[in-house]
């Protein structure tokens, strides 16, 4: 069977996260906790206790570059880079990836899949697929994967392996958040190497400029587009308008608004999202 690849780098550009995480999973806790980043910062830090680990001075960012997240879809063999496109509904072998820089054997980690929107859950873990040793947990919404226990590395390279079933059509924009934590395996408290957040957006395949989506708009024009983009609504309802590159980064917010003025965005591809109370609509365009 033929195989889809999308290989995109993790982002690093956001701010270390604590990750001195509880060998069963911070998760699992009595105060459960989302450390991934995918709510903005994490939720907590690890203060003492037997089951906890403490960090090492000018370890926390322990980690050799790249790391990456790499998804196997079962269709084709397209390589689609950071800001490609997912395929709604289809399921992808993940793999989230990176070594340590001090060979450490033993470690843990956090992944999450969120929807760009809001934040919450995109698409589904698959149960049978998650490893040994690690737990699917939900917070506030998020679905997790996390480990139970620590895992074993190779010259600290450390690989997590499952199944992701991407979410319906009309979601938009997907963005994977994992992080990492070296330890030595040992009993009690150890000295942790976490890595810092990482984060990865792709995009959703079937929205184009002139696809018509939950009937915000029913035309968004010229496109290339120089100086100004229309958007022609289908229906008396305001919409939001977010203007994001190809990173996922977000460049404009021109709110609601007909005509967008794009003359000083540099020339390229450009992801323009719209929100109203009748749902969301996420398109491209190019900017010349």
């Amino acid at each position: 069977m033929n195989k889809k690849i999308l290989l995109f780098s993790a982002t690093l550009g956001i701010a270390y996260l604590g990750f001195t995480s509880y060998s069963s999973g911070p998760g699992g806790q009595t105060v459960p906790l989302n450390l991934t980043g995918s709510l903005g910062t994490a939720t907590a830090s690890c203060a003492g206790g037997s089951s906890c680990h403490s960090s090492a001075t000018g370890k926390t960012q322990g980690f050799a570059a790249p790391q990456v997240f790499l998804l196997t879809e079962k269709v084709s063999s397209t390589v689609i880079p950071l800001g490609g496109k997912y395929i709604p509904g289809k399921t992808y072998i993940v793999k989230f990836s990176g070594k340590n820089n001090d060979l450490k054997p033993k470690f843990g980690f956090q992944i999450a899949a969120v929807k760009s929107s809001d934040k919450l859950k995109a698409g589904t873990i698959v149960s049978t697929s998650k490893p040994t040793n690690t737990a699917i947990r939900s917070i506030l919404g998020v679905e997790l994967l996390e480990h139970t226990a620590a895992l074993p590395g190779s010259t600290g390279q450390y690989t997590v392996t499952y199944e992701w079933t991407a979410p319906a059509a009309g979601t938009g924009d997907v963005i994977f958040y994992g992080i990492f934590n070296a330890v030595s395996g040992s009993s009690g408290k150890d000295l942790d190497e976490p890595s810092i957040g990482l984060s990865a957006t792709f995009k959703e395949q079937g929205a184009s400029i002139n696809e018509k989506i939950n009937n915000i708009a029913s035309k968004i024009y010229p496109n290339p587009c120089s100086n100004v983009l229309n958007i022609e609504t289908a229906s008396a309802t305001k919409f939001m308008a977010t203007v994001y590159d190809v990173a996922g980064r977000q460049v404009m917010a021109p709110g609601h608004q007909n005509s967008i003025d794009v003359s000083t965005l540099s020339n390229g591809l450009y992801i323009l999202r719209l929100q109203s109370e009748e749902g969301q609509q996420t398109v491209s365009f190019i900017k010349q």
